[in-house]
């Protein structure tokens, strides 16, 4: 994946041609020359394209997807000694305490620091596979669960007894069971590995190492910057809208939303009928990420929207959708560290909740809204009042944050969101700024590097997928491949496949060595497309219904009975609509149109089952 760089220095593409940016000017332009003609022009940022790169360069960074279990665990070992240096590589005496506190070599620490910093991606720590965590010990199994005994009822209590006590423990004990006892100095190191903030907690308790290790109420740690710390949170809207074709309503609708800690600036949404989920996290991060001119463009937003780039560290809550493994990978592949929320610290998450807070207030003034509790909303009728479609909706919010709430004074900042995110991007006159970032261009593949997967082998007749069979010529030289590292002949290679839950009429499978994803469509073209959340529903009727040995034509069959059944449903309630809009109903099914005759003044009655709905 090629990124546009935007700093002085950097040669890039505009109408065809070679520039070299000279000067960025503000976050939306930059003045640069024609290399040809020695012309300066200012040039939007939008309109820049990257110079051509190597075709093999995306080869030579792996993905954190592509690690077995067992080299995912050792290259998060390894990022987690580098993680308190990667803001702080050339300060020397940090490294040498960090390798101090973990019995790692700083010659060691030097050289992860360099792998991870070539791409900001996790998985090159993994380059050297099979290669267990240097500095540590091997023991044996009997002697690691003394050693974890000791530490945690000698050493993790209130007592707070010294670290020789714990090696008389652990000695005693394994010299009493007559197996292999660990060098006092390996004892010492695991207890040096102890996170500091747990062990003040077990030593000295929750208040104390509250005091100690967490940030002052107001402020957030790490958040000197724009884009250093970002907080995710989601909330159900408090307004109903209704569909696109008979403006029914249908329900509130979800946010999930990312604003920057260091600007308050909004950097990204996703807003959707569906419950949170790990798509809807996937597709704010990935929206946070891309630039958004062509986005507003097809939303018909006039406005600009100048924020883009890769975050430092996600903040988010304890929710599931943060915790999956696919969604660690995913942040970790673009060097981006997630960092959730300790439990009882609920002003953790307070900007991210405050700006929900603000969004809740001016949803009240749309028709529709359910306001924030029944009280609140006293006799409103929320749903004869709904008026806006989920598109209406998208347009009018993304408005208020491109118009309003990026232009308002933020009274914690006595500025406005924009203005401190440019400061920090641009600098002021007493501080320099960090830059801007580089922008991705390929929107549809962070997209899918934030989608969901599932692993599976290949076979003669492609691959299968919750039931469902997908087939392309793409996979055929991969066909009953077997994992040559897994150190077993006969077991067959798994293969990465993402898909999108809104539509499960194709997968992605990611090739191995092109580092790239190919579309993989239904093997049989002809069943229609299905969302995650109807296959499942197909599912749960069909078991309802007791039929066991579901394959995929009993699934596709079901749901096409169901969509007969909802279509069905759909054609009622337009008659009915129809009837109410055009007359009156009577108890015959007839009802009286105000129609004017050529002939006469009176009106004539038609029968109602004889009238069809405009489309």
């Amino acid at each position: 994946m090629i990124d546009l760089m935007i700093q002085p220095g950097e040669e890039v593409k505009y109408q065809g041609a070679t520039f070299k940016i000279r000067r960025v000017i503000d976050l939306s332009q930059v003045l640069a020359e024609n290399l040809k003609t020695g012309n300066l022009l200012r040039i939007p940022i939008k309109d820049l394209h990257p110079k051509s790169l190597p075709s093999d360069q995306a080869t030579t960074i792996p993905k954190t997807i592509e690690l077995s279990e067992k080299e995912w665990s050792s290259a998060q070992k390894k990022y987690e000694v580098i993680k308190p240096l990667l803001n702080a590589k050339g300060d020397g005496q940090l490294v040498a305490q960090r390798a101090k506190e973990t019995g790692i070599n700083k010659a060691t620490i030097y050289r992860w620091l360099e792998k991870y910093e070539r791409a900001g991606s996790v998985a090159l720590l993994a380059e050297s596979r099979g290669k267990a965590l240097r500095g540590r010990k091997k023991l044996s199994k009997e002697t690691e669960e003394i050693l974890k005994q000791g530490i945690e009822e000698v050493y993790k209590t209130r007592q707070r007894r010294k670290i020789g006590k714990v090696i008389n423990f652990v000695i005693k004990k394994c010299r009493d069971l007559g197996i292999e006892e660990p060098h006092q100095n390996t004892i010492r190191k695991r207890i040096r590995e102890i996170n500091e903030f747990e062990l003040t907690k077990k030593r000295y308790g929750t208040k104390i190492a509250r005091e100690n290790f967490d940030p002052n109420y107001g402020s957030f740690p790490g958040a000197e910057h724009p884009l250093s710390i970002v907080q995710i949170d989601h909330t159900p809207v408090d307004l109903i809208l209704v569909d696109e074709i008979n403006r029914i309503p249908i329900g509130r609708p979800w946010i999930t939303v990312a604003i920057d800690v260091y600007s308050r600036m909004i950097v990204g949404y996703y807003l959707s009928f569906d419950s949170p989920n790990f798509l809807s996290v996937g597709l704010c991060i990935s929206h946070s990420i891309l630039p958004k001119e062509k986005w507003l463009l097809n939303l018909g937003v006039d406005g600009e929207w100048p924020c883009w780039g890769k975050m430092k560290t996600i903040h988010t809550d304890n929710a599931k959708e943060f915790r999956s493994k696919a969604m660690e990978r995913s942040c970790m592949d673009y060097g981006i560290n997630i960092e959730w929320r300790p439990c009882g610290k609920p002003y953790w998450g307070g900007h991210i909740e405050r700006l929900l807070g603000t969004f809740a207030k001016e949803i009240h003034d749309l028709p529709g809204t359910t306001f924030s509790n029944t009280k609140e909303r006293k006799e409103y009728k929320s749903e004869k009042k709904a008026a806006l479609t989920l598109k209406e909706f998208e347009k009018w919010l993304s408005t208020f944050i491109v118009n309003v709430y990026h232009k308002r004074i933020h009274s914690s900042l006595s500025m406005s969101p924009l203005e401190k995110f440019e400061q920090g991007i641009m600098g002021t006159n007493g501080q320099s700024g960090v830059g801007l970032q580089p922008r991705i261009t390929d929107e549809s593949r962070i997209k899918l590097d934030f989608m969901p997967y599932v692993e599976r082998t290949v076979q003669e007749y492609g691959v299968m997928i919750e039931n469902i069979h997908y087939y392309s010529d793409v996979i055929k030289k991969w066909v009953h491949k077997t994992d040559l590292t897994s150190g077993k002949a006969k077991l067959k290679k798994k293969f990465i496949f993402k898909y999108d839950p809104r539509d499960l009429s194709c997968v992605y499978f990611f090739d191995p060595e092109l580092k790239d994803y190919f579309q993989m469509p239904y093997r049989d073209l002809s069943k229609p497309p299905i969302t995650i959340w109807e296959y499942r529903a197909v599912k749960k009727k069909l078991k309802d219904d007791g039929i066991k040995n579901v394959d995929e034509d009993k699934i596709f069959v079901a749901f096409e009975k169901m969509k007969e059944i909802e279509l069905e449903a759909v054609s009622k309630t337009k008659k009915t609509k129809l009837a109410r809009a055009i007359g009156r109903k009577t108890n015959s099914d007839k009802i009286v149109i105000k129609k004017k005759v050529e002939t006469s003044e009176n009106y004539e009655t038609i029968d109602i089952t004889s009238l069809t709905p405009f489309e």
